[in-house]
Formats: C-alpha cells, sequence, structure tokens
C-alpha cells in the first residue's frame, strides 16, 4: 500500500519509528514531518498554506491511506477532499481523553479509522457521544532504536522521572518528586527547582538513553484527569475518568531495561511488568530494594524489555494499522474489550 504520515509529534522517533516499520512491511511511504505546531485546529494563515500542499502531495502521489498524527492539522474541507480522492484516512489521538473537548470530537468522526490512546474508560467516553467506534493504539517505538543497556552495577542514583512538570496539570508532580530530594533527578520542562532536582531537558532518543542508565529505576506518575480542572481543557465528565498511566516513557524505560516503577495502586493493566508504589518514599523503597536484589532486578528488567518487543514495537503497530485498513481487522464487529487490547493480538 502507499502511506502517507501525515505531520508529526514532538517525540519524532514515534513517527519515524512507524515509517520504517511500514518500509519493512514492504509499502510505499510518504512522510510529510512536522507541519504544525500546538494542540488545537490551525488557524494562521501560513500553516494552512502548508498543510494544504501537503495534502495536494499526498493526492498527487496517489496515496491510499492517509495517518495524520495531529488531529488539529486537518480540517474538515481537507479531510473531504482526501475522501474524494479515494484514500482512506486515519488518526491518532496521543492526547486522550485531554483534547477530546478542544481539538477530538470535532473531526473525528470524519475518519474512517480512528485509533485512541486509552483504555476501555476513553473508548466509552467517545461511544457515549456517540462517535465512530475506534481502538486503543498505544504509544509504540523501534526497539533497535532502544536497546537494553541497563546495567545494575553501573546505577549511580536510585530513581529518574522522565517527564514534564510545568503547567496547572502537571505542576503537582514537583512536589511529589521534592520529596525525595537527591534521590531522584527530573529530566523535563520545569519551571522552578527550589528542591534542586531538575537535571535539564533531553532531547532525541540518544541523550534520553544515556541517562536511563545510570539509574536503578524508572518513576511513572500518571496523568491525573482532575487536575486539569478550571483549565481551557477541562469538559464534564474529564476527572471522572481517571488517568493515563502509561506514558511513553514506561516503554521507554522498559526497552532499555531500565526496571519501572509506577506511583499507584496497581501497574497498568497494558503493562504489567512494573512496580506499584503508593507514594515517593515507597518507590524509594523498592528502588533499594532493587539494588540489593540483582536477580529480582534482572528478571523484571528482561520481563519489561520482552514485553515492550512484542506489544509496544513499531512493527507491532504496523501490523495491526495494516489489518484496520485493509478490512481484516472490523472494529464494528470488535467489543470493548476487543477493541482496548486487540493491539496485542498482531
Amino acid at each position: 500500500m502507499k502511506f502517507a504520515l501525515f505531520d508529526a509529534i514532538n517525540e519524532a522517533h514515534v513517527c519515524t519509528a512507524l515509517a520504517d516499520a511500514l518500509t519493512a512491511h514492504g509499502h510505499d511511504v510518504l512522510a510529510t514531518g512536522r507541519l504544525t505546531h500546538g494542540f488545537t485546529a490551525v488557524s494562521a494563515v501560513e500553516s494552512k498554506s502548508r498543510i494544504a500542499q501537503a495534502v495536494d502531495r499526498v493526492i498527487a502521489t496517489g496515496r491510499e491511506v492517509l495517518f495524520n498524527f495531529r488531529a488539529g492539522a486537518l480540517d474538515h474541507a481537507q479531510l473531504a477532499r482526501l475522501r474524494d480522492a479515494g484514500i482512506t484516512t486515519v488518526v491518532w489521538l496521543p492526547d486522550d481523553p485531554v483534547l477530546y473537548a478542544t481539538t477530538y470530537a470535532d473531526v473525528v468522526d470524519a475518519y474512517d479509522v480512528v485509533l485512541h490512546c486509552g483504555d476501555a474508560r476513553v473508548l466509552r467516553l467517545y461511544d457515549g457521544h456517540g462517535h465512530r467506534p475506534g481502538v486503543n493504539f498505544p504509544f509504540w517505538l523501534d526497539p533497535a532504536r532502544w536497546p537494553y543497556t541497563w546495567d545494575l552495577a553501573r546505577a549511580r542514583r536510585p530513581m529518574v522521572f522522565m517527564g514534564n512538570l510545568h503547567g496547572p496539570a502537571k505542576a503537582g508532580r514537583y512536589r511529589l518528586l521534592a520529596e525525595a530530594g537527591g534521590d531522584v533527578r527530573v529530566y523535563g520542562r520545569c519551571a522552578a527547582d527550589p528542591a534542586g532536582i531538575h537535571a535539564g531537558e533531553l532531547h532525541g532518543v540518544d541523550a534520553m538513553r544515556a541517562v536511563m542508565r545510570n539509574f536503578v529505576a524508572g518513576l511513572n506518575i500518571a496523568q491525573r484527569f482532575a487536575d486539569y480542572a478550571g483549565t481551557a481543557y477541562d469538559f464534564p465528565g474529564l476527572a471522572g475518568l481517571g488517568g493515563f498511566d502509561l506514558p511513553s516513557r514506561v516503554p521507554q524505560y522498559a526497552a532499555v531495561g531500565l526496571p519501572v516503577i509506577s506511583l499507584d495502586s496497581a501497574p497498568s493493566a497494558h503493562f504489567r511488568h512494573s512496580l506499584a508504589a503508593p507514594d515517593v518514599a515507597a518507590a524509594l523503597r523498592i528502588a533499594e530494594r532493587l539494588r540489593s536484589s540483582p536477580d529480582e532486578a534482572l528478571a523484571l528488567s528482561r520481563r519489561a524489555r520482552a514485553h515492550v518487543e512484542a506489544h509496544f514495537s513499531a512493527a507491532s503497530r504496523a501490523r495491526y494499522l495494516e489489518a484496520l485498513v485493509d478490512g481484516r481487522i472490523r472494529v464494528a464487529d470488535l467489543d470493548l474489550s476487543e477493541r482496548e487490547f486487540g493491539y496485542q493480538s498482531v
């Protein structure tokens, strides 16, 4: 098939990994690269012109499938042009359900295939509003670009957190992490750092991999949807959806072999190879236990890496995408559980 991968997200390696996987499967892939910025619908004249030119190219080169990484990049008129050209349109919603009210709700029904990034609660949100049924399509990576390099003997600190701490919805993470003091290092955007835990921002896969191997474990903090109360992204029912416990940092940690500790009562149903801690103090105790129990740490590390290779690789996402667009998998025929966990079946 002839694919177009339209626009890109900040984590560019996610986009290039899918392009490489589709190419390896024998498809002809056109990747437009980054076209827009931000999360909402495009309004700037320059951006609209750039998008129109990209759509022209997609149509002129006879693409059969368009995969859009940014729902706000294409409006109804452009989607109609693609549909009239006989192109199957696919949209991926990596910021589900936070962007539902501001961006996603307006355009999802204009696509042939809708790929969510969330569990059954998110799928039910769209079902409840009468939208076209979609499937869960979690973050992925290219395991070859994230080789297993973790070595407990080289770990210098107990925990690392890869993620942002800025903005009203994420600032609360800083207070949690500050409790660990020098036992944790944070890489991401951070407005202020009175506790001295912030170590800067990392750009690119190589930079992230180089840092991760210096720690006993990687810490994950679920995105709590209640934290968006009072922001432009809030909408009735958002808080009741709980949180997002499988951000891209989890498969990234696991890919390099870094054991994962999640601040939650239980591991994600989509990634059970992590250890749960109710708070940062408990997470530190787990990290120290792993340091003193290398056999346990190594077993956990290897299981997690194997799970990433099986279910979070770009190759597995490419196989699932192929089946969804060529009709081997019909979303309308799937029950809720199959829509949530179907990505694990390919």
